[in-house]
């Protein structure tokens, strides 16, 4: 028998009642988050229904919702789906999955305006992603200071031009600030005290921005836990290099109150004659570090983009249970399952449809906001056969002629892309004219990456919010900061990522692991490469099924079913029920 329970509390169904339950695989949806569901219920209007149901059709009762969480479906005592009970039209309803909820309680909120814990920063020479949520890696930005107090000019120089520069903003247009810059002790060099800095003092004193980086997966279990939503199993937690990846920000946590003045010091000459007094801002700052909320370090993304950024970069997926568990599963990895037998219960065969043959496209979305990417980036996703094999340093790029004009030639060694172009120099003499061929920087290399590329296939594209930052041997950003003194919406940042190696060191790449899409140790092959290529020449089948209750209940709908025609990985599977039990059950899936 089928029942429908609000709160625990059986609804009234008619006695020909049939319902058909639509579950949908995560492992196939790149663009956004699939749900169960049961798309209509239409109860009796009896007197129990309109007590549990706060009589819908009175429109004159005024109610807090139309919604009732804590509903079940069941049969015959087993639990079909949890959710939420959401009326329509006076006794129409729908009944909402896990993540219908999820997706409800989520709206257009941010997962930077959730309320997550407070931590007090704990400044070690060394980071534990099991026992601590974040670490504080060295990276450099020279412009984390860029803006701050520029409101007047704070110096003539000797060709009489007003500099807008206050001190602060002079030491750190440097190109080595470092933020969470090592002490000799090993931890960051947090200088607390308050300082008051002259001009003399430029080269000496210290100002450290203090930024700790959050460990993607505890901010990740911190995210869902504010939705009542609790990681179960991770499976690439065993891979230490990915457990340890960490969410960049721009924030200084020091507080920080400033104020300015401007006084003449000493003399500036030109050609040894008194030209001007030069001025300058004395600048003081009081910095003392208080507790943060996590929220404060994370981008003002939505949570879909959140959780889609996650699984189009790392391939992997986040199964919502509908007991509020969530499976972080590997899906380059679900080819190793073993596939529940449901041949007995077949209705005929498999019907084969279509069979792709696509070229995947992988793209990240670099920060607009750092200028390595807004100045130094061009997507050259659309001239891929323009490309000639890669080099391994700029010294055989100096000893490689290009065979045609426009050609590519991508440069490991600094992650850069050339292109063989000419320039016309013109003899100071002669007047003549004289093309001039060499190689020219285009862009870095933080390209799309391509699966079973050709130019004559549809493309279908797989897109990811997460990108990460520049830089060999320290990350490097271009980007005004967030601190006390600036506003946060002046100092916007988005998601990157970077790997945490332990000590105050990350980098966006490791021996086995790069956060770029392309090369040897990209994600394409590291992680796309089984389930990527398969993917992209998918087999889509379709069949129809006699599941008894006992089978329904152990298929995992992330995982893979056999029958006598082979394996399939399912992607939707929708089954009617009467109250006799399951009817029919039809699977659309692909063919393993």
């Amino acid at each position: 028998m089928i029942t429908v329970k609000a709160n625990g509390v059986p609804l009234d169904l008619n006695k020909d009642y049939k319902i058909e339950i639509k579950k949908h695989s995560q492992l196939f949806s790149f663009d956004k988050i699939m749900g169960d569901m049961v798309v209509d219920i239409t109860f009796p209007e009896t007197d129990n229904n309109r007590s549990i149901l706060l009589d819908p059709n009175n429109f004159a009762l005024v109610r807090d919702s139309k919604e009732f969480e804590n509903s079940t479906i069941e049969c015959n005592g087993n639990i079909l789906l949890r959710g939420t009970i959401v009326l329509n039209e006076g006794f129409s309803a729908s009944f909402r999955g896990a993540i219908g909820n999820l997706s409800a309680k989520q709206s257009d909120m941010y997962i930077s305006d959730l309320d997550l814990p407070v931590r007090t920063f704990i400044n070690a020479s060394s980071y534990d992603d099991s026992t601590i949520d974040y670490c504080a890696p060295t990276i450099i930005n020279n412009l984390f200071f860029d803006g701050v107090s520029k409101s007047q000019p704070s110096r003539i120089d000797v060709d009489g031009n007003e500099i807008q520069e206050t001190l602060l903003q002079k030491k750190h247009a440097n190109n080595f600030y470092l933020i969470n810059s090592p002490a000799f002790a090993g931890n960051v060099d947090n200088n607390l005290d308050e300082l008051i800095f002259f001009a003399s003092d430029i080269n000496t004193y210290k100002l450290t921005v203090v930024s700790p980086f959050m460990f993607l997966f505890n901010a990740t279990k911190h995210i869902f836990s504010a939705y009542d939503y609790f990681i179960r199993e991770n499976e690439i937690s065993t891979i230490s290099e990915l457990r340890r990846l960490c969410i960049y920000n721009n924030c200084d946590l020091n507080i920080m109150t400033s104020d300015t003045s401007e006084i003449i010091q000493g003399k500036e000459l030109k050609d040894g004659t008194l030209w001007v007094f030069q001025k300058f801002d004395v600048y003081s700052a009081a910095r003392e570090m208080g507790t943060f909320t996590i929220n404060k370090l994370l981008p003002d993304i939505k949570l879909s983009e959140y959780i889609l950024g996650i699984q189009n970069l790392l391939n992997v997926v986040f199964a919502f249970r509908d007991d509020n568990y969530i499976d972080i599963i590997d899906r380059e990895k679900v080819f190793d399952a073993e596939p529940v037998d449901i041949s007995e219960y077949q209705i005929g065969n498999w019907v084969l449809g279509e069979q792709k043959n696509v070229t995947l496209k992988f793209e990240q979305k670099h920060d607009e906001n750092d200028e390595f990417f807004s100045v130094y980036y061009k997507d050259l996703s659309k001239r891929l056969d323009d490309f000639a094999d890669d080099l391994n340093t700029i010294d055989d790029l100096e000893f490689t002629t290009g065979s045609f004009l426009g050609e590519l030639r991508r440069v490991k060694e600094n992650n850069a892309i050339y292109e063989w172009n000419f320039t016309v120099d013109q003899n100071a003499i002669t007047g003549l004219e004289k093309q001039i061929y060499s190689w020219k920087f285009i862009s870095n290399d933080f390209q799309p990456g391509f699966i079973n590329y050709s130019s004559e296939q549809n493309e279908e594209k797989v897109e990811t919010c997460f990108s990460t930052l520049a830089g060999d041997t320290i990350p490097i950003a271009q980007q005004p900061g967030k601190c006390s003194l600036r506003m946060s919406s002046e100092a916007p940042f988005s998601p990157r990522l970077l790997f945490y190696k332990g000590g105050l060191s990350c980098s966006n790449e490791t021996d086995n692991y790069s956060l770029r899409f392309n090369g040897d140790k990209g994600l394409l092959q590291k992680r796309w490469h089984v389930f990527g290529n398969w993917w992209a020449t998918r087999q889509k089948v379709t069949g129809k099924f006699h599941l008894p209750q006992s089978v329904l209940q152990t298929i995992d709908i992330n995982k893979p079913v056999k029958s006598a025609d082979g394996t399939v990985l399912i992607d939707e599977m929708i089954t009617q029920y009467s109250h006799a039990g399951p009817l029919v059950t039809q699977i659309v899936g692909y063919r393993v």
